[in-house]
């Protein structure tokens, strides 16, 4: 198998770890017996110190903008596709000219590894170096807007043309997925790949050798190195460390330079920690290696939380235990070995740096703990390179075996354009462009939410994509089913204390916010499968204030089977699904979620789940029998209308119901069920 491996550049001397991690890649590829050509596409910036063991392209594109990058790689990939059996390409770089080669049919399977994140991100801050934080000119503002919703909406539908993607951490994987790249598609977590067995060979020290530092006794070596710019966290450690009671048994070293160097050095005169602070400089990877080994403890106090950290890696090769904040990328890396703090936190920071240190058992613990990390399938590139074949091999064996002819394919096309629905297609394409046009609008005129009014209570709805905006804007201009919102107020109004309150099918939890606002004595549980949706209703929540919701990431069914989900992201049209294509959910019971809650009655529900309603409130027959007051909004699909079980099964149950409308397209009804004395009119 030949790989053609696409990268920025072959640069080995003074720059970070991300081309030995490639070289690394390669070479353990090439081991494997397959063929890899590394193709450079900015070959000017290449510094190839020593002789290759593989063969090298060098491409010299001298445009460095989004629009120039991209064409160049979708270049490259139509040059060599008659040589290649498969692409590999740095993903955070060349994602979306990838993913356009493939989709305007691009014949040689493309596979992408992420390290970084997108530059229309949120951008690195160090906010404890700046009193205020300068705000950007309206101009900036709107040009940083307008290309993340361009790169959010058309950019990652074009970029998951990818074959497949391996990332360094799971967070990092779950920002690209809510970015919209790749969601609910397979991915595999490979870390950053480090030789770490060579460096112990080279200096001739085994997996104990950390053990020796903890017996020496003396001030405890604290150390970390990075390059001094925004969000590295220099601002935070030094902050942190003048906050420390003991100063006198620590020494801290900061390595490294950049664009934040000055403002390092104001910092350490401020706070008066020249006698504890050395600033050593850039330094040469053997430097770096002998100050990673007499150092006692690596401290690095802030990254970005979706991102790991060549630096961290390197520390541990030598074992070091580490202090990293919590919950994100870094502290994965870490695992066992880390002891974490809360992040941006100098107090939390500064105690758990006096207590690493104060403790050499638990230093000794942590970094022992180091090695075990480091032989994990996600942490040992002796294990993840072979993975990573093995699926290149599967996903290239799969496109050879692929039968359908070119001829085939535009015959079906041609078909598909004989039988569409013009009229239709058109009053789509409309629907879009506004929808488009209106989300632009209220993100350049800085709109932050909605606010919907039903029966004189407001709350507020959020939005960060198209679909979730319409809804908003529908339901605060009274578009959107005022008639069942008014229902629904008032049902929830009068539901007993800690009774609960299901919204199943939550979409961005507009029904169940309603609810738990008429009724802040009520359980509310909102069900809901999307992930996407999933963070709209807890923004909305937070945005309202509410505290009486609990929200559910799954599907509600007949069953606790885990169930395949076909998405729609951000969209109202997911569904359960027996394709192979949908995502993984985890499925609930009505009986299951209300054991959860400790058997609390049931009071009122809401199904909005396309077609799943009947074999859920079926089966959910013993409950709703022991009921005696409930009320549920049901959104019928046109199946159900004439299933004459399911009206028996509201017989047999003692509820009565009332039909109250069709949708405009009349693809489903709506209906009011009630049990007991409740009713529409009271």
């Amino acid at each position: 198998m030949h790989i053609f491996f696409v990268t920025s550049k072959l640069k080995f001397h003074n720059v970070g770890g991300s081309c030995e991690e490639y070289d690394l890649i390669i070479k353990g590829l090439q081991a494997k017996g397959n063929k890899v050509t590394a193709v450079s596409v900015f070959s000017q910036y290449n510094d190839i110190t020593d002789p290759l063991d593989y063969d090298y392209i060098e491409e010299k594109n001298i445009k460095r903008d989004q629009i120039g990058i991209q064409n160049a790689i979708y270049k490259i990939l139509k040059k060599y596709e008659g040589q290649a059996d498969a692409y590999h390409v740095d993903g955070h770089f060349f994602l979306y000219g990838a993913g356009l080669y493939r989709r305007l049919g691009g014949v040689t399977p493309v596979f992408a590894y992420f390290n970084r994140e997108q530059i229309s991100w949120p951008e690195n801050v160090s906010a404890l170096f700046y009193k205020e934080t300068k705000k950007k000119s309206l101009l900036k503002r709107i040009k940083k807007n307008i290309r993340y919703y361009l790169e959010k909406t058309i950019g990652t539908w074009i970029a998951s043309g990818i074959d497949y993607a391996w990332f360094t951490n799971p967070f990092l994987q779950q920002e690209y997925a809510k970015f919209g790249f790749r969601k609910g598609k397979p991915f595999k977590l490979i870390g950053d790949p480090i030789e770490y067995d060579k460096s112990l060979r080279k200096y001739n020290i085994g997996e104990d050798f950390y053990q020796s530092h903890i017996v020496k006794g003396g001030r405890v070596k604290l150390f970390f190195s990075s390059r001094m710019i925004a969000g590295k966290g220099f601002d935070l450690l030094l902050t942190a460390f003048s906050k420390i009671k003991n100063k006198d048994n620590f020494k801290l070293i900061l390595g490294g330079t950049g664009p934040e160097e000055n403002l390092v050095r104001q910092m350490i005169k401020d706070l008066k920690l020249e006698q504890y602070v050395t600033l050593p400089g850039w330094m040469t990877k053997e430097e770096l290696h002998r100050q990673l080994m007499e150092a006692d403890i690596f401290v690095q106090a802030r990254w970005r939380q979706d991102m790991s950290s060549m630096s961290l890696t390197e520390a541990m090769i030598f074992g070091l235990p580490s202090i990293v904040p919590s919950g994100g990328g870094i502290a994965w890396v870490g695992g066992e070995s880390s002891l974490t703090f809360d992040p941006d936190d100098p107090d939390d920071l500064a105690r758990k740096i006096e207590q690493l240190g104060s403790n050499p058992e638990l230093r000794s613990l942590k970094s022992k703990n180091v090695y075990k990390r480091m032989h994990e399938n996600t942490a040992d590139y002796k294990k993840s390179i072979p993975i990573i074949e093995k699926i290149i091999k599967e996903v290239v064996g799969i496109e050879k075996k692929k039968s359908l002819s070119l001829q085939r394919k535009i015959i079906r096309k041609c078909i598909t354009l004989k039988n569409i629905n013009w009229p239709w297609f058109f009053r789509y394409i409309n629907k879009h462009i506004w929808q488009h046009y209106y989300f632009i609008k209220s993100k350049l005129t800085d709109i932050k939410y909605w606010e919907m009014d039903t029966e004189g209570q407001k709350i507020k709805l959020s939005f960060n994509e198209r679909y979730h905006h319409q809804q908003a804007k529908s339901m605060a201009e009274g578009l959107d089913e005022p008639i069942l919102f008014s229902i629904w107020k008032a049902c929830a109004s009068k539901v007993p204390c800690g009774n609960i309150i299901f919204d199943i099918g939550g979409y961005n939890g507009a029904y169940g916010i309603t609810a738990a606002k008429a009724n802040p004595n009520s359980k509310v549980i909102i069900v809901e499968p999307d992930q996407t949706n999933i963070e709209h209703i807890k923004k909305n929540i937070e945005i309202n204030n509410i505290n009486n919701i609990k929200v559910i990431e799954g599907v509600l069914s007949s069953d606790t089977i885990e169930k395949s989900f076909k998405i729609h992201q951000g969209g109202t049209g997911g569904h359960i699904t027996s394709e192979k294509n949908g995502i993984k959910v985890k499925s609930y019971t009505i009986e299951n979620l209300v054991e959860q809650e400790n058997n609390a009655p049931i009071s009122l529900m809401k199904f909005d789940i396309h077609g799943a309603e009947k074999e859920s409130l079926i089966s959910a027959k013993n409950i709703i029998k022991k009921t005696n007051n409930l009320a549920i909004i049901l959104e019928f699909y046109p199946n159900i209308h004439e299933d004459t079980q399911f009206w028996s099964f509201l017989k047999e149950v003692e509820c009565n119901w009332i039909y109250l409308y069709s949708r405009n397209d009349d693809k489903s009804k709506y209906y009011f069920v009630y049990k007991g004395p409740q009713n529409i009119n009271n």
